[in-house]
């Protein structure tokens, strides 16, 4: 068994975070150095004797000292091994602080006391309520009817920023029109009750905000009684009064999102974060309104000292016993190894961060935890020259997947000049992981933006596979199934990859209890883990010859994103919740792009009428203005035929009056009565209708001698789709 020529006072002065050791009644007996520093700076003397002897939870700082008081008490009753609750503090801003408590025994086993660990979460609170709360504004402005819904969005973003705990005393947007000369600008408090105010060119107010947007930078002025970079301090004090000390604008895609406070350099680096992320909130709700009107703490380095030997060889064995009472109940990862990677000792929390028992750590090699030999070469060369080194990479956990972590690691040596290396490291593979799909997901969404046209879908359905793989999503088919409700039964077609890598559509399916439609119907991720046992869509038949055996599909506003593997019970519940999100990000694509299309179709609807009555307009002759209508009619609805019927009261029936697409030697002499045929029905009715492809209007309720006249002047076309829409004046059916 190794020796470890450490004292334990110097490890636990060593730790990074804020340390206290207590008593069994919970009164302080030991305070680190990081514990004082971080209280000097709260403005406490650094002094250990005003903490000794006092009770652990007295102080009017702690918001609920009574829930503490209970913490620490069951903790010591219960000898309690790295419990952690979460305490906030009052400081000015609230503190969030996770404490994690672990009792320490004697060498008889018998509780003496605790240490208690700070580790400071407000971080963690406020990145928590930014992903519960930003994508509740972004759902908000998805959910806009109109360009009117926009007041409502400024007022949310004002109250999640209070939410979020942003220190402002007034909050405002600036939106700048740059179409004009010079450029407008219109401000709102996004308060309820605020109203747009137009902000002349010529105030100095006006060519700040030019100028920051124009930067496209964050413009922050810590203290305005100090440094006025843009001469604004007496407009300011005019507007808002003469407390105002820091203001700070944050350019968008379409002005400036503007608070201030009487504080002087009110905000800290989590603060401009949220103001950021809400900034760009802000450029994807300006964005949806112009698509109307036209249609988002640094982690900390972990460092800690290693001890350094104070006691003489007869004391060596108590030390190294203290030391594994303390670091085997420690909640952070400690290693013991040699410079050649020989694993001398691992505390219980390293071996479980990879998946080890601490007796199999021993018999590893330090390089076989690597998951790049560089990091590990790197890691070495620093202890080296160094003799420390500061590390956050990847290492390999026993089932072969990656773990993020970080740490440091210490070169010493023992009593005789022997070097070893002692290390320290925390589990941060979940913070990454969250910070690759914050990465994903982004790409994803600025995709989403780029969109024009549908011919654009092959490059969104690439970023989204490309995400899903990036997240670790082990898929071996992947693809989107688009609904269309339009038809009766509603039509599904397939956008999946062709073995060259290019997506291609197959035909629709039109089948009223195809799986598909269920599935889409449900609205939630359906997930079959394996079809050779449990078929419940009835898929197995379809998918034999692709030798699928797990699918998971996600419906989205107009389908399913689906992926599939050769391998049974392949995706894991994280998986699904990716694929989740991943389905949401896709109805925000395909709304982007309907709102496009619409804009499109109302164009290219502006453009014909336009057509049509310059055309009427230069006709001279009534028939001429009849045949240019059906010619219209034709070109804007892609459309192969056309006729146009108007009621001869002396006739008592519908006469031909233009077509297109006919022979009019035959065709004009058809004469359809009330009530015959599609036509007549839409007349006597005066409601429009659509046939489909399986409807015969040559046949159908037709008088012989019409339906021979229908069948010479369509010349044996093909039966298609169409629709019959009544013409009137003044409420009157004419044809």
């Amino acid at each position: 068994m190794p020796t470890y020529p450490f004292d334990i006072a110097a490890l636990f002065d060593a730790i990074q975070d804020p340390a206290v050791l207590l008593d069994v009644d919970g009164r302080f007996t030991e305070l680190n150095r990081t514990f004082l520093e971080r209280a000097q700076r709260r403005g406490y003397l650094p002094t250990k004797e005003i903490w000794i002897g006092r009770h652990f939870w007295d102080t009017s700082l702690l918001r609920d000292p009574q829930r503490c008081e209970a913490f620490v008490r069951r903790a010591l009753a219960q000898g309690s091994t790295g419990v952690k609750e979460r305490f906030i503090y009052d400081f000015n801003p609230a503190v969030h602080m996770d404490l994690t408590i672990t009792a320490l025994r004697d060498s008889q086993g018998r509780v003496a006391g605790a240490m208690v660990l700070w580790e400071n979460a407000t971080t963690l609170v406020r990145q928590e309520q930014r992903r519960e709360i930003i994508p509740q504004v972004r759902e908000a402005i998805w959910r806009m009817g109109s360009s009117r819904d926009m007041e409502g969005i400024l007022v949310a973003v004002r109250n999640s920023l209070e939410e979020l705990g942003v220190p402002f005393d007034h909050c405002g947007v600036n939106l700048v029109d740059a179409h004009m000369a010079p450029p407008g600008i219109r401000s709102h408090n996004m308060t309820q009750e605020g109203q747009w105010v137009q902000v002349e060119p010529h105030v100095p107010g006006a060519r700040t905000i030019l100028q920051i947007w124009g930067q496209q930078e964050v413009a922050y002025r810590k203290d305005l009684r100090t440094a006025d970079p843009y001469g604004e301090a007496g407009v300011i004090a005019a507007v808002f009064g003469p407390d105002i000390r820091c203001v700070i604008d944050l350019p968008f895609s379409h002005g400036t999102l503007a608070v201030n406070s009487t504080a002087p350099d009110a905000f800290d680096k989590e603060d401009i974060d949220a103001l950021q992320a809400m900034a760009r909130v802000l450029s994807e709700g300006f964005q949806r309104l112009e698509d109307f009107r036209l249609l988002e703490q640094r982690n900390q380095d972990l460092e800690k000292e290693v001890a350094e030997r104070r006691r003489a060889e007869e004391a060596l064995q108590e030390s190294e016993a203290r030391f594994r009472r303390l670091t085997d109940d420690l909640p952070i990862g400690i290693a013991h190894s040699t410079p050649e990677g020989r694993v001398l000792y691992a505390n219980p929390y390293s071996a479980q961060l990879m998946g080890y028992t601490p007796e199999e750590m021993t018999r590893l090699r330090a390089q076989d935890l690597y998951l790049r030999l560089e990091d590990r070469e790197e890691l070495v060369g620093n202890l080296r020259e160094k003799g420390e080194h500061a590390f956050e990479f990847q290492l390999r956990h026993k089932d072969g997947q990656p773990v993020w972590v970080r740490g440091k690691t210490r070169a010493y040596r023992d009593n005789v000049g022997q070097v070893y290396y002692l290390g320290i490291t925390e589990d941060i593979d979940q913070r990454k992981q969250q910070e690759l799909r914050q990465e994903v997901f982004q790409r994803v969404r600025e995709e989403i933006w780029k969109m024009e046209k549908p011919q654009d879908l092959p490059r969104l359905l690439n970023a989204v596979q490309e995400g899903l793989r990036a997240l670790g999503v082990n898929f071996t088919n992947f693809g989107i199934n688009l609904i269309d409700t339009r038809t009766a039964p509603p039509s599904v077609t397939n956008h999946s990859l062709t073995l060259e890598g290019e997506w291609h559509r197959v035909s629709p399916y039109r089948q009223a209890d195809h799986p598909l439609l269920r599935i889409w119907q449900r609205q939630e991720v359906v997930y079959r883990p394996d079809i050779h046992r449990a078929d419940p869509y009835g898929e197995q038949a379809g998918l034999e010859r692709f030798a699928i055996r797990c699918l998971a599909d996600a419906p989205f506003s107009q389908g399913t994103l689906a992926i599939s593997s050769r391998e049974p019970e392949v995706f894991s519940a994280g998986d699904l919740q990716v694929l989740q999100e991943m389905s949401s990000l896709l109805s925000e694509g395909f709304k982007r792009l309907e709102d496009l299309q619409n804009l499109e179709h109302r164009a290219q609807e502006a453009e014909s009428l336009a057509a049509a009555i310059a055309v009427v307009a230069q006709a001279h002759q009534l028939e001429e203005v009849f045949q240019a209508v059906g010619r219209e009619a034709t070109r804007l609805t892609s459309s192969e035929r056309a006729a146009l019927f108007l009621y001869d009261e002396g006739a008592g029936a519908l006469v031909p009056r233009a077509q297109v697409g006919h022979t009019w030697e035959t065709y004009r002499h058809i004469r359809l009565q009330p009530g015959e045929d599609l036509s007549g029905q839409v007349f006597a009715t005066g409601i429009a209708q659509l046939y489909g492809q399986d409807h015969n209007p040559f046949t159908q309720g037709l008088r012989p001698e019409n339906r021979a006249l229908l069948e010479q002047a369509a010349q044996s076309a093909e039966r298609a789709s169409g629709a019959a829409v009544p013409l009137r004046l003044e409420n009157r059916v004419l044809g």
